[in-house]
């Protein structure tokens, strides 16, 4: 009897309702009844993801909790105030080797965090996972339609032409040169920082002017002087903007419209053009060039690998006294001329030291793909045409199931072997360089010019960082530049031999 009194009760509001909802209404008031009901029904379609996404069951307990309509969106909100990368490092922690989570505009991401996922999808199955229309979309005003962002046919041609730029006998010229110009360059500009009574220095910043003194002698022929010259630099400045502003677009798929903006929208077209105008005496001065020298080119990244390393050799003084002894040992004080061979092979733990720092602090910290057809990943995760695969050599660099417990320690004694030998590891695993077909061709011309101005530091000073120096945390951007300036006290070392003439 109660039973049915209920049923005629709620019989009775919902006639009520509908005699409600059914009388004559303006078309305003049909128009926001329409939209409330299809947003009703998208909500409940799109529960926990983001809106236009498939429903991946399969998936449930590698996902991160989504909102409905917008997925993981707001979560970048938390990501960008802890740091985008600790907070993956944190998800990774909580649901293993593959995420899973949705982005409006980018829709189902599967973040991989094993080698063997990643050998499958930068090498085994390269053809499936490309870079795609959206990344082009997103970044193309920003990086054009270069090497970094085109995919088949173009890409190819862009590899072909570039693999002709890099050849021993074009690393010997520049150890003899144009490194080692740069190089004393830079250990003049500590001078003139030591001689003007400075008491430190910040090595984050000259190092960066080191990379644009070597950038603009390679590829403008022109002496940009920025380590004679203090003061911003418009070209670092310009580029450290866009950067960020590249990397605020992967958290944030309204960037067409606020960075229409007018604060944002002058400094970003001020900014471009300052590149526009380096860009354009590039071509200039490699058009003017004799063949010879044009496959000539340098790091873009040696400022990141510089900062990073002396970072880890100040915080590490052990390691930083055994570097030292094996380049004085090596190249006797500064008797022994540094030569391609002696520097790729006759100091192991010097190479050693700048892997292992570029294990904990890659250039490149994520990258992402997007999958051409289905497939299915060696961990037999199923992935969709359409679908974005993420991976983040930071985030693989610091995981002890694929570097061992001590994974977040710097330690460059796990790339010697029993023989005391440098020991190559699978690229998959180190993935700072990339792997596969795309693997980053500039990688022997990094090394070299790296090593040789290591050397060249560590044979004249010692490095040690100020007190109560900040912890050292990253800038939103894409090349992770530290937030803070790496102060350093700079002491000469009194058993330096003479500076060595150079060409």
């Amino acid at each position: 009897m109660a039973h049915a009194m209920v049923l005629v009760g709620l019989r009775i509001v919902i006639l009520r309702h509908l005699r409600k909802i059914t009388r004559p209404r303006s078309p305003h008031e049909y128009m926001t009844l329409s939209s409330l009901v299809l947003l009703i029904g998208a909500i409940i379609k799109y529960p926990n993801r983001a809106i236009l996404t498939r429903a991946r069951p399969d998936l449930r307990e590698k996902s991160v909790f989504g909102l409905p309509l917008l997925g993981s969106l707001l979560g970048g909100v938390p990501a960008r105030i802890k740091g985008p990368l600790e907070y993956l490092c944190s998800y990774i922690d909580a649901y293993g080797p593959i995420i899973a989570f949705t982005l409006p505009v980018f829709g189902q991401i599967i973040v991989v965090n094993c080698p063997q996922n990643l050998e499958w999808i930068q090498k085994t199955n390269f053809e499936n996972y490309v870079k795609g229309p959206t990344f082009r979309w997103v970044l193309g005003d920003l990086l054009g339609d270069g090497i970094f962002v085109s995919d088949g046919a173009q890409w190819r041609f862009h590899r072909k032409v570039t693999s002709n730029m890099f050849t021993t006998k074009i690393y010997r010229s520049l150890i003899e040169g144009p490194f080692m110009r740069t190089g004393m360059g830079l250990i003049g500009a500590l001078e003139c920082s030591r001689h003007a009574g400075e008491t430190n220095v910040d090595l984050q910043d000259l190092f960066l002017r080191l990379t644009l003194d070597t950038f603009g002698m390679l590829m403008f022929g022109l002496d940009l002087q920025s380590l004679a010259n203090e003061g911003q630099n418009e070209f670092a400045d310009a580029f450290d903007y866009l950067s960020q502003l590249a990397e605020n677009r992967i958290y944030n798929p309204a960037f067409v419209v606020t960075e229409l903006l007018p604060w944002t929208l002058i400094r970003k077209r001020r900014a471009m053009a300052t590149l526009d105008k380096y860009a354009a005496m590039a071509v200039e001065g490699r058009r003017r060039e004799p063949p010879e020298q044009k496959s000539q080119r340098p790091s873009d990244l040696l400022d990141h690998f510089m900062r990073y390393k002396f970072y880890q050799l100040m915080i590490n003084p052990r390691v930083s006294q055994k570097l030292v002894d094996e380049i004085d040992t090596v190249l006797d004080g500064c008797n022994v001329p540094m030569t391609y061979e002696i520097l790729l092979q006759g100091m192991p733990y010097l190479k050693a030291v700048m892997h292992e720092a570029l294990r904990l602090h890659p250039p490149i910290s994520k990258n992402f793909k997007m999958a051409v057809q289905d497939d299915v990943l060696p961990c037999g995760t199923k992935v969709y045409a359409g679908d974005f695969i993420a991976f983040s050599p930071w985030a693989m660099g610091r995981s002890r199931a694929v570097w061992g417990n001590d994974a977040e320690v710097f330690r460059p004694e796990r790339w010697i072997d029993d023989l005391g030998k440098f020991k190559t590891q699978n690229q998959f695993k180190f993935n700072s360089f990339n792997g596969g077909p795309r693997v980053c061709l500039g990688q022997t011309f990094a090394t070299i010019e790296i090593l040789q101005t290591t050397c060249l530091l560590l044979q004249r000073y010692t490095f040690k960082m100020t007190p109560n120096h900040p912890p050292v945390t990253y800038k939103g951007s894409i090349t992770l530049p530290m937030r803070h300036p790496l102060q350093t006290i700079i002491t000469p070392r009194h058993d330096v031999s003479p500076l060595p003439a150079h060409k």
